[in-house]
This record gives structure tokens, C-alpha cells and sequence, in this order.
């Protein structure tokens, strides 16, 4: 296999528009029954009783049988869906039970929660909006998500706000929006990379003195999770955003549980751009994202023009865009 080639890269010497801004926090029908309203009526044979025969005299007058005092009740011959009839009464109508054809409740709700690791699980509930791209933002974070068959979204994202405000939007227009508080935010630093499309950029960190590809290298290939980063063992990298939605929004967000670790060092940061058939030729955009000790989250804009074509396969490594993590002793 010819091994991927990667092309080294400074700021200084890349095309790279950035610009540095604050973060601004945002926030059946009825169903009738076929067979019973198409049952057929009760079968023609007589109901099986007693008959006396009368005979006519020679003067022409009847006699009538000699009949108990007492009348015998017959039993009710039912008689369609709508009532029964009665051997004295005639048709004694019962009302059918009326279909229900309200609609399913369309009401919509999202809860937001604080996890450790100073995460945020968010639930959707949104029953008449299945299968539906929604963007979910959060202190300029902003990902795809997509509902499921019942409407339903379940998902973890890292808080980059101790007062975490979620929105998820739908392609209608309809918002849903909850916060939580997140009491151990600034216990960790983050790191991350956001981007529209398929633009394949790649977030590493190299803990302590880790080499590619060796224990203590975190990337979407070997990611962890956060129960890793809340008992102090290292960092944590974090892949957001549904590509298989219509025009996807991504980000790898990278927690190092800074205020939790015994040893001091650095964590290298830096960024991969990938030479794909949708990134050749063309200027990726981005958005880096940095949290340090619970401080305000800074971004910063990136402008990358890729190569051509004919540089299928290499990787573009973008050095000091994102500053290294300096880790001190607790």
C-alpha cells in the first residue's frame, strides 16, 4: 500500500484568511371495523318454538289452543351493528362507538442535562417531525442532528458554556431551546474544528510526548470517550454532527481534564486536511474553537485553498492554528 503523504505546514506559510471573533451565546383516521360493518345477517332458519296447529270447525269458528298464562321470552335476534330487535318492542337502536379520528399529538420538547466530564445529553421528542435533519447550536458550536422513525434524537455534546443554552432548529422553522448548568467545565480544556460539507478536516493530540499512532495519540481513529477523561486518565475526543444529512455541519472537539491530572507536560494540537475528490481544488472553510480553564470560548474563521486534483491522497498538516495545551502538576 503506498503510504498516505503528508505535507507539512505553518501558519505563516499558508493562504489562510482568519479572523478572530467573540462567541455570541444563542441561544389515523378512525379505523372502522370492515368485518363487523360488513357482517352478514343472522342466517334465515326460524328460531326453533312450540307450534299448535288450529282447526276449523263445521260452524266456521276457531279454536284457539289452550296457551300457558305466562309469556315466554324470546331470545333477542340481533340485527346489523346498530341494535337488537325485541319481540315486543321492535328496533331498539344502540349508537356504534364513534371512530377517533383526532391526530397524534404534534407537541415537541428537548431536555438538556449535565453528564460528567462536563457534557450535555440532549433529548428530542417530536412526533409529527420523523426522520427530519434538525441544527443543533450551542455557544457557536453548530452540528447536524437527525430524528428518528418516532421523531425522537438522543445525543451527547461537550459544554463549552458553564450556563449551556441549546437551540435544535427543523427545516420548518420550528425551535425548540433548554439550557443546564455545568458545574465542572472548568476542569477541562477544549479544542476543536467545526465545518460545513464535506471539507474532512481531522483533529489530533498528542499527550505527553506521544508520537502518531503510538498510546496517548487521540483522534477520530482512536477517540475514547468521556468516562476516560472524568476519572483523569487522559483526553477525550468527541465526533459531532450527522453526515448523512442534506448539507451537514461537523466538528471534533478534543476535552483534556486539565484541573484532574498528577503529571505536567504539553499536549500538541494540530489540524489534517484531507485530499479528497470533494476538497481538491477548492477553498475548505472552518471554524477552530478554543476553551481554556473555563475562560470564554474564542474562535477563529479558517480560509484553506486545497490543491489539485493530482494530489489525491496527500494530507495537509496545519500546525499552530490551535494552541498547544501547557498542563501543570495538581
Amino acid at each position: 500500500m503506498t503510504p498516505i503523504r503528508k505535507v507539512a505546514m505553518v501558519t505563516t506559510t499558508l493562504s489562510i484568511a482568519m479572523g478572530i471573533g467573540q462567541v455570541m451565546q444563542s441561544q389515523a383516521p378512525g379505523i372502522q371495523s370492515e368485518a363487523a360493518s360488513s357482517a352478514s345477517s343472522p342466517s334465515d332458519a326460524a328460531i326453533p318454538v312450540k307450534v299448535t296447529l288450529l282447526a276449523a270447525t263445521e260452524t266456521g269458528a276457531t279454536t284457539l289452543p289452550n296457551l300457558p298464562d305466562s309469556t315466554a321470552a324470546l331470545p333477542f335476534r340481533p340485527v346489523g351493528l346498530s341494535g337488537y330487535v325485541l319481540p315486543d318492542d321492535g328496533l331498539i337502536a344502540v349508537p356504534a362507538a364513534k371512530p377517533d379520528n383526532r391526530a397524534p399529538s404534534c407537541d415537541m420538547g428537548l431536555s438538556v442535562a449535565a453528564t460528567p466530564a462536563a457534557m450535555l445529553a440532549l433529548r428530542v421528542d417530536a412526533p409529527c417531525r420523523t426522520n427530519a435533519r434538525v441544527v443543533i447550536r450551542h455557544a457557536g458550536l453548530a452540528i447536524t442532528g437527525r430524528t428518528n422513525d418516532l421523531g425522537q434524537m438522543q445525543v451527547g455534546i461537550p459544554a463549552l458554556a458553564a450556563q449551556a443554552r441549546v437551540s435544535v432548529a427543523f427545516a420548518d422553522g420550528a425551535t425548540l431551546s433548554a439550557g443546564a448548568e455545568v458545574p465542572d467545565l472548568a476542569d477541562f480544556d477544549r479544542v476543536g474544528i467545526q465545518w460545513p460539507g464535506k471539507a474532512a478536516f481531522e483533529l489530533h493530540a498528542l499527550e505527553f510526548g506521544a508520537t502518531e499512532n503510538s498510546r496517548g495519540h487521540v483522534s477520530a481513529v482512536d477517540p475514547r470517550n468521556p468516562a476516560y477523561g472524568e476519572r483523569g486518565a487522559g483526553g477525550f475526543m468527541s465526533i459531532l454532527g450527522d453526515a448523512g444529512v442534506a448539507e451537514p455541519l461537523l466538528a471534533e472537539v478534543y476535552s483534556f481534564p486539565a484541573a484532574h491530572m498528577t503529571q505536567s507536560g504539553t499536549v500538541r494540537i494540530y489540524l489534517e486536511a484531507a485530499v479528497t475528490p470533494d476538497t481538491c481544488g477548492r477553498v475548505i472553510t472552518g471554524k477552530t474553537l478554543d476553551l481554556r480553564q473555563g475562560s470564554r470560548l474564542r474562535m477563529m474563521d479558517l480560509s484553506l485553498p486545497m490543491p489539485d486534483c493530482d494530489a489525491l491522497g496527500q494530507l495537509l498538516v496545519l500546525k499552530n492554528l490551535l494552541p498547544d495545551m501547557k498542563i501543570a502538576r495538581n
